[in-house]
């Protein structure tokens, strides 16, 4: 996350208004009901959440670590980066992986239950081309369901890759220091204090994109 700043940083450095640095405080006051998007998500919380890798600060949300991706993989497809454009590629293999195992998996189910030829198609669009006779049927979907696990295994690879991503650029890399020499920088150009309670990550965002296109 940080290499995302670098540029900004190098530009920004000569005037530096002082901001109290958010690492000084621990104040949970800011957790509410529950952050579900980068539209509600307070800066200062992300900050927290991107430099501990605590997901209290998400407040009460279902499943955290898929809300914290979600909110991340978006936060990441605004703020321009090479990293959006293989955030972009990698989920997009993983939901085309999730869909063939869905229509697969599903496919199996309906003829495990009655002999449906008009379904068998559909199976040799995903490259099986077996028989699929009422005689051979059982066989057939003992070999369709063992060779789907490859489609299963790649997903898990794709998921893997993925989560290392995500907790790679939003832990190893990002610090405290960096957002408040940031939001000092873009306090001086907005011409009043930016607070990081008081802002959306996604507000956050188009501030310093607006700032760095009038720089460039």
């Amino acid at each position: 996350m940080v290499k995302m700043f670098s540029a900004f940083k190098k530009k920004a450095k000569r005037n530096t208004l002082t901001i109290p640095s958010s690492s000084a405080s621990n104040d949970t006051s800011s957790i509410k009901l529950g952050y579900n998007s980068i539209s509600e998500l307070p800066l200062f919380n992300f900050i927290k959440i991107v430099t501990t890798g605590d997901l209290v600060w998400l407040g009460e949300v279902d499943s955290p670590q898929q809300v914290w991706q979600s909110i991340f993989m978006d936060y990441l497809d605004i703020m321009p980066s090479k990293n959006s454009v293989y955030v972009r590629q990698i989920t997009g293999e993983i939901e085309h992986l999730k869909t063939k195992i869905d229509i697969i998996q599903t496919m199996l189910n309906r003829l495990r239950v009655s002999y449906l030829p008009e379904l068998i198609p559909i199976l040799n669009e995903y490259g099986f081309y077996y028989a699929f006779t009422p005689d051979t049927m059982f066989e057939d979907l003992q070999n369709v369901t063992a060779e789907c696990q490859q489609f299963v295994v790649q997903k898990g690879v794709k998921e893997g890759e993925y989560k290392r991503f995500i907790e790679g650029q939003a832990k190893d890399e990002a610090k405290e220091t960096d957002f408040d020499e940031i939001l000092a920088d873009l306090s001086k150009h907005q011409g009043y204090h930016l607070r990081s309670k008081d802002l959306s990550v996604s507000e956050f965002v188009a501030i310093f994109n607006q700032y760095k296109k009038q720089s460039e």
